[in-house]
């Protein structure tokens, strides 16, 4: 354990710490803006809150690859800070407008997008953050502690979100979002490791665009981006899919609605904590493709059964498979991207991954309105199953061992 990266890293807990808070803000707010969507609107609910759900992932597409040149530029401790001074003021405003009765969905969907034009600077100023904060022996596993942060928010945020927004209804849990912004905001101006920008000081056009001329030079990388977004198509809306499913087939509340959003983070939770202690790198590809062939036929799981029982074991499958990818192929990406890069690099790889989302809730928000919730689950984890075959065939990324000793570590990250 006092090898262990939160405990041996002192700056990286800290950024650990202030992630957790403010995903914990974000799950009660995802929670509560899904149920108070589908009980104001119950005759066309479903449209409405997929066309939220994209409005949500639309700016990480437009600005993306922006946020993540800036990010390359700025201190990224300095980006992070703007990140969440912007969301928590943001928040802050919709609390007030839900609780003086003046909020309408344009005025949500508005505010969602502004919320989420914010994520890409934060995330990629995290994630190109990490290797500083650590060390080449060590990133693997901070890697999966980085990527258990939003899942171990999830187990919390669903299984106290739930109460909370019973006592406190939906104004309450927003006005704790934009509380948990700012506490994460405090943990980090806590960092004292030296975010500064490496990357050489060229134009902003000529350093957007080295992000995506990086990946066209890399076929291995660019592959598994474009697969991942494959399986993204058919996968992301299953978080469209619980809050439907707890209301048409459990015909539950929001506390259910918490439980299963619970399950399906409890086992990411479980599986990155396991990968922090590990080296996992053997035999990736074929781990890539087994998860997302597990995921696949989970779905089909939970749309032949309507017990809370079953769905919830499914859920914490999917949730394992699910931090296994992640935790693993954010590794490998960290191991061979350069780091005065990274920044444009994670922002693209998000900009990839996220720009089959719109559409894909979309799609789904026209396909139930025609056929079964359930079917429709069904439909895209054959499909996720299906499609975890492409990882078997394409180009492999050479996973690079750390060539640095700890002494030489520390003065290359000082120089």
């Amino acid at each position: 354990m006092a090898q262990h990266v939160l405990i041996a890293f002192p700056d990286f807990r800290k950024l650990f710490i202030g992630r957790l808070i403010s995903c914990v803000g974000d799950k009660f707010f995802t929670i509560a803006i899904a149920w108070w969507v589908l009980i104001t609107f119950p005759e066309n609910g479903k449209m409405k809150l997929s066309l939220l759900m994209a409005f949500n992932v639309v700016p990480v597409i437009i600005f993306g690859p922006m946020m993540g040149t800036l990010t390359d530029r700025w201190n990224k401790k300095h980006a992070m800070i703007v990140a969440d001074i912007v969301r928590g003021v943001l928040l802050f405003i919709l609390a007030y407008m839900m609780f003086s009765n003046t909020i309408n969905m344009p005025i949500i969907y508005i505010i969602s997008f502004l919320l989420a034009m914010m994520g890409p600077l934060f995330d990629t100023a995290t994630q190109s953050s990490i290797s500083i904060l650590t060390n080449p022996k060590n990133t693997p596993a901070a890697v999966s502690m980085n990527s258990s942060v939003t899942q171990v928010a999830a187990v919390v945020g669903a299984l106290i979100g739930g109460v909370l927004i019973h006592w406190t209804g939906v104004t309450g849990a927003i006005l704790f979002n934009a509380c948990a912004y700012m506490l994460s905001l405090v943990f980090i101006i806590a960092i004292k490791t030296p975010l500064i920008s490496i990357a050489k000081r060229e134009s902003f056009i000529k350093q957007f665009k080295e992000g995506f001329q990086y990946l066209l030079k890399h076929p291995a990388i660019y592959s598994l981006l474009l697969s991942f977004a494959a399986l993204n198509l058919f996968f992301a809306p299953i978080t469209l899919f619980i809050p439907i499913m707890t209301k048409e087939v459990l015909l539950a509340e929001a506390n259910v609605l918490a439980i299963l959003e619970a399950s399906l983070a409890g086992g990411a939770v479980l599986l990155t904590v396991y990968l922090s202690f590990v080296n996992n790198t053997t035999s990736v590809y074929a781990k890539l493709g087994l998860s997302s062939i597990i995921m696949g036929l989970s779905l089909i799981g939970i749309a032949l059964t309507s017990s809370l029982i079953l769905i919830m074991i499914f859920l914490f499958i999917i949730g394992m498979a699910l931090a296994y990818t992640n935790a693993t192929s954010m590794a490998l990406f960290q191991s061979e991207v350069p780091q005065a890069i990274k920044g444009r690099f994670f922002a693209v790889l998000f900009t990839v991954a996220f720009a089959v989302m719109p559409f894909s809730y979309m799609m789904i928000g026209v396909v139930l309105q025609h056929i079964s919730v359930q079917m429709a689950i069904g439909i895209c984890g054959l499909a996720v199953a299906i499609l975890a075959g492409v990882l078997v065939i394409i180009p492999r990324i050479q996973i690079q061992k750390p060539i640095l000793n700890e002494e030489q570590f520390t003065i290359n990250k000082k120089a």
